[in-house]
């Protein structure tokens, strides 16, 4: 695999993790 695309996988990743967190938090909340 090309390396850029591996970081585009990381921050993919990075990217829903934060999204999971954020539905996490909002369910939390209400």
């Amino acid at each position: 695999w090309p390396l850029h695309k591996m970081e585009d996988l990381l921050h993919l990743l990075v990217d829903l993790d934060k999204l999971v967190k954020k539905a996490g938090f909002i369910e939390s909340t209400l």
